[in-house]
Formats: C-alpha cells, structure tokens, sequence
C-alpha cells in the first residue's frame, strides 16, 4: 500500500496580533465615513493614511491597511461628493430667490448641459467691415470684444 502524504489543516482565523507585535487594525464606523468624507474631497491616498491613525499604537495606517479596510471607502467617496455639490447646485438654480441662484443656473447650463455665450457678428464680404449686433453701439461692441480678449490671455480663463 502506497504511503499518503496526511493533509494538514490550514488556520484561517485572525491572530490576535501581527508576527511583529503589532496589533490589528480595526476600523470603526466613525473611520470608515471620515475616510470616505477624505476620498470625496481628492485626497490621495498616502495623505488619507496621514490622517488615519491607529487606535492602538497613535500611528498612520498603511496604504496598504488603508487598502484592505477601506476599498469600498475610497471607491464611493468621490461620486457621493459629486452627487452631494450636484444636489446643491441644482437646487440653488432653480430656486431664484436664492441671491446666487440665477448664477448657478448659468454655470450648471454652460458646464453640464454644454450652453456657450456667443455674440453675434455680421462682416460686410465686400468691404471687410465689422458690423455690430443691433443691441450694441459700435463703442459698446468693441468695448465688450477688447474686454473678452483681456480676459483670454488671463491664467486659468476659459478660452476658445
């Protein structure tokens, strides 16, 4: 009869404590909401571990702890932040009683529905000459356009 090899179990359980003495990690309910609170407001990852400690030793956590513990954390944080300011925008936008209402209406319609401000502008073929929208005199019209340029050579303006 050929000799079998006895099968051992493996332990599953966790240990009380790391190989190093540590102890382990377990994170609260308090943890688990400031963590997704910091993934909502962009933080990266080693700067949440910063701001994550350990009960138990007072020290950051890991990334690779931040990992483990908090996936569902660091995956929800951000979409949940942008459905909150979303939630926010649009109901000041459409309440015009609100003193930034009208203006959150025009950034949520030019951001997220793709609305642009344009001004019309016919040229003469023939001669080359500019003609201004009938709403504005010439001085306005080239007032409003030196304006416009003025502020696309701006840092950080929007420029088409």
């Amino acid at each position: 009869m050929p000799k079998t090899k006895k099968k051992t179990r493996r332990k599953t359980s966790v240990s009380p404590a790391h190989k190093d003495g540590r102890p382990p990690f377990r994170p609260t309910d308090d943890d688990r909401q400031h963590v997704e609170t910091l993934a909502g407001f962009g933080l990266r990852r080693e700067e949440i571990c910063l701001l994550v400690r350990h009960p138990k030793t007072g020290a950051p956590i890991t990334e690779k702890t931040l990992r483990r513990h908090f996936a569902h954390e660091l995956a929800v944080g951000a979409p949940k932040m942008g459905a909150k300011v979303a939630d926010s925008l649009v109901k000041r936008a459409l309440d015009m009683s609100h003193p930034q209402g009208a203006t959150c209406a025009i950034w949520y319609s030019k951001c997220r529905m793709g609305w642009k401000e344009r001004v019309a502008v016919d040229v003469d073929v023939k001669s080359g000459v500019l003609i201004p929208p009938a709403s504005m005199t010439p001085d306005e019209w080239i007032a409003a356009a030196a304006l416009r340029a003025a502020k696309a050579k701006e840092p950080g303006s929007d420029s088409e």
